[in-house]
């Protein structure tokens, strides 16, 4: 397994140059948020004609804040929001 948070589309390189065949998102985001960068990776590896396996698990509360580059909750996903961990049963996406 292999950890980074430098974006998704170095972490897509990254994740190949390393051997990996299946690439993942893991469950700190939101169900959009977490679409968007697997549909980046995906067209990263589409441009570099290569195809892997992609992966995701979203958590189970919005977080559109994390879309926001400038909030602090971009860089860390759900519990970088002010409301975690006690607030947070608001935001569930049923």
């Amino acid at each position: 397994m292999i950890y980074c948070n430098h974006g998704n589309i170095s972490l897509t390189a990254v994740c190949l140059f390393a051997g990996a065949d299946i690439i993942g998102v893991n469950c700190f985001y939101d169900p959009d948020v977490c679409l968007k960068t697997m549909k980046a990776m995906k067209e990263t590896l589409e441009k570099a004609g290569l195809k892997r396996h992609l992966i995701v698990q979203p958590v189970g509360y919005r977080t559109p804040e994390c879309l926001d580059h400038n909030n602090p909750a971009s860089k860390i996903g759900m519990t970088g929001l002010e409301e975690f961990p006690f607030g947070i049963k608001d935001r569930l996406t049923m």
